[in-house]
């Protein structure tokens, strides 16, 4: 049967986005936050690939960094963790801002990546 069988990798591109909603009640402090991105391998998918990714708050020195297999366990082991991006960027409470990656960041159906976003501001409003 043509119409069950699945060809072996995509032959296009899809353009998705997902926005995770972060009502700030200002109840907390904290300078970033860390996730995992994970490519399931149940659909036939070459790679994703994660351009850039958007913030807001009153950001200042923002950094990306990866670390392959997920975040658990490494929090502290700096050596562990790859720098993707790193630049200055002023206030934005209500706007998200664009941080778009130097070096897109490409993963193979299977993988798991740790990602961690941090501001480097002293104050408390990081």
């Amino acid at each position: 049967m043509a119409s069950t069988r699945r060809e072996a990798s995509a032959n296009y591109f899809v353009h998705d986005s997902y926005e995770v909603d972060t009502a700030d009640n200002e109840d907390h402090t904290f300078c970033g936050i860390m996730f995992n991105v994970e490519v399931l391998d149940d659909l036939p998918v070459d790679h994703v690939q994660i351009n850039s990714i958007w913030c807001r708050g009153a950001l200042g020195d923002i950094s990306i960094y990866t670390t392959p297999t997920g975040w658990e366990g490494k929090i502290e082991r700096a050596n562990e963790w790859i720098k993707l991006y790193n630049k200055k960027h002023e206030y934005s409470m209500q706007k998200f801002v664009e941080l778009k990656l130097d070096v897109p960041l490409q993963l193979k159906p299977g993988v798991r990546r740790g990602l961690y976003v941090h501001s480097t501001r002293v104050d408390d409003d990081s």
